[in-house]
């Protein structure tokens, strides 16, 4: 016993120490602007500090709760200690290294919705999912910071907060301590890519689900009024927060009521199923909040019946989004096994978790008849099949076009669950998987800490999985924030590859929307991903066809460029073929092009009509 509390004492020690070593490097490694990846050789000591951390946490973790008999609950609480701080560094560490803000899509929106509330007083109109925005405005006012600011330190522990709620809901519907670790420290993986990164409304309302679960399924086993109130105001509230993971938890509800059905007649022997065990309010509530609040939007109800109409009369073409992918890995000239190495690299820690929680799913259907305690898990596979079963019909349809990323996250939104529980079953419960306690051990460590590394390496964005890194730099902000407050509000801007998102979390969504001179255009085709939108600046500014950019103008027009547009098609995707590096050199030779500002990374040109 001595000999492995003196392993487990010098194991926290080199993880602390290894946590200690990665902030020195990452405050002694500021960005100097805009860099390739968040991962650059330069800081390669730091994730191997920060993943050796983690790994030495789940040492600790796993060496608990399969070899000591009598738990030490402060060893479980350092190897938790352990990896939640590793964690919360890898989410910090855009901040810590100098980032205005990780994201430069969705999240630039949301950051102009909280303005809008914080400016104006009140939500406009046509934001369909509030609550995020309001939450966000009220801690940058009471704390008096400003609204990027908030969101970027409130992003990380937001993201945490789903280790917490793993552990609730395993609590409820595991009922074993083991499993319930098992289950918590397989929730400290990050399964969720951009959610990670971006404090949007869908990432909101996904990881929130194991909360609304846990209370749900405390409602059943406790049958305590307060966790009803509890439940009814997240499930009110939802509808606000986001559409789309309202309209599937309203599914995930009635398969959820089936299944119980189900338990009933078929494992207690219940003579006959009694309808009045069918539990609809929970749905009712949802679907009733979900119409009035959509109802109140026309444009949404009006956009997607018209959608619909013309798929069915056959004038919608628009292809799927599984041929939108092949496209994408046509553009790429990516050959099958570098596909392959892609899936694994970006979704091999996923794989992992599904193989688990298929072997789990194996275990509670073999085992449901004659275990009673199993009876939340066979409730909860309910879930995994709604949100399976849109994903595939997401992925192969061309009407149904739910977003089948956000649906992938919801699906692994409770593989913790699973995963624990067969990582329990298979292993520390010795079965004939593997008979040998400490290969039992080495197993697990291994698998928990392969799908780490994969995940810390699929938190942000790199040309590891073929994607940019977006980062915002300070001369890019600053300088946009000149662009915007005194361009010429009467000349229009035309985008390489930024857009008006900057726009909108410099001046609000609503003062954004309000100016002609800022098109609301993103530089991206939905499906493929890659191509370019009619109307902007052509390929090549139009130098394949004439000698100066002007020619292809009737009137003057804006022109901003970051390094990030530069480098987007030259050294990230030069096989696009849209913008090349002696390009950007014509154009300080073309008379009609002139450079209005430039700060070492962010440059304003203004383009003449060459009459």
């Amino acid at each position: 016993m001595k000999s492995n509390s003196s392993l487990l004492k010098i194991t926290s020690i080199i993880g602390f120490l290894s946590i200690t070593i990665s902030l020195i490097l990452i405050i002694n490694n500021p960005a100097s602007g805009y860099e390739i990846s968040v991962y650059t050789n330069k800081l390669f000591l730091i994730w191997i500090f920060l993943i050796g951390s983690i790994i030495c946490g789940i040492f600790i973790i796993v060496q608990q709760s399969i070899l000591v008999r009598k738990k030490k609950w402060i060893w479980l609480l350092i190897g938790f200690t352990l990896i939640v701080l590793s964690n919360l560094i890898i989410l910090l560490m855009p901040i810590f290294r100098g980032y205005v803000m990780y994201g430069r899509w969705d999240i630039l929106t949301h950051v102009g919705f909280v303005l809008d509330i914080l400016q104006e007083g009140f939500v406009p109109k046509d934001n369909i999912y509030p609550i995020v925005h309001i939450y966000v405005a009220e801690i940058s006012y009471i704390i008096n910071r400003s609204a990027i600011t908030t969101i970027v330190y409130f992003i990380p522990f937001f993201v945490l907060q789903f280790i917490f709620y793993i552990y609730l809901l395993s609590k409820i519907v595991l009922n074993n301590q083991k499993k319930i670790l098992m289950s918590t420290v397989t929730g400290t993986v990050f399964l969720f890519s951009y959610l990670n990164y971006q404090v949007i409304p869908n990432a909101f309302s996904i990881i929130e689900i194991p909360l609304i679960f846990y209370l749900y399924f405390s409602t059943i086993e406790k049958k305590s009024v307060e966790f009803n109130i509890l439940l009814i105001i997240l499930l009110i509230s939802y509808p606000f927060i986001h559409p789309l993971t309202s309209l599937v938890l309203v599914f995930g509800f009635i398969i959820f009521e089936i299944i119980k059905l189900f338990i009933e007649y078929k494992i207690k022997d219940e003579k006959k199923i009694s309808i009045k065990k069918f539990n609809v309010n929970i749905s009712l509530i949802m679907v009733i909040i979900y119409v009035m609040w959509l109802s109140h939007h026309y444009y949404f109800w009006e956009y997607n019946i018209k959608k619909v109409i013309y798929w069915l009369s056959g004038q919608y073409s628009t292809p799927s989004i599984s041929k939108g992918i092949l496209e994408v890995f046509r553009i790429l000239n990516l050959n099958n096994v570098d596909i392959i190495m892609l899936f694994l690299k970006m979704y091999g820690h996923i794989l992992i978790f599904l193989v688990l929680t298929l072997i789990s799913i194996k275990i509670i259907l073999d085992k449901i008849s004659t275990k009673n305690d199993l009876k939340n898990n066979f409730i909860l596979i309910g879930w995994l099949l709604v949100a399976g079963l849109l994903a595939l019909l997401n992925l192969f349809s061309t009407v149904f076009n739910f977003g089948i990323w956000r649906l992938l996250g919801m699906i692994a939104i409770v593989f913790p669950i699973f995963a624990g529980f067969a990582l329990n079953e298979i292993i520390i419960k010795q079965s004939s998987f593997i008979k040998n306690k400490k290969m039992g051990r080495i197993f697990i460590i291994f698998i928990l800490s392969v799908s780490s590394i994969i995940g810390i390496m699929n938190t942000y964005p790199s040309p590891w999985i073929f994607q940019t890194n977006e980062q915002v730099t300070k001369m890019e902000y600053s300088g946009n924030i000149w662009h915007y407050n005194y361009k010429n509000q009467i000349i229009s801007d035309n985008y390489i590859k930024s857009s008006f998102r900057f726009a909108d979390s410099i001046l609000g969504s609503e003062q954004s929307k309000k100016r002609k001179d800022i098109p609301r255009i993103d530089r991206y085709n939905t499906i493929a991903g890659y191509k370019l939108p009619i109307g902007l600046i052509p390929s090549h500014f139009n130098y394949s066809n004439n000698s100066m950019i002007g020619n292809f103008y009737n009137t003057e027009a804006y022109l901003p460029i970051s390094k990030y547009d530069k480098m987007y098609y030259i050294e990230f995707y030069p096989q696009l073929d849209e913008f090349t590096q002696n390009d950007f050199e014509k154009m300080n030779y073309d008379s009609t092009v002139n450079k209005l500002y430039y700060n070492g990374e962010f440059e304003i040109r203004l383009i003449c009509p060459n009459n």
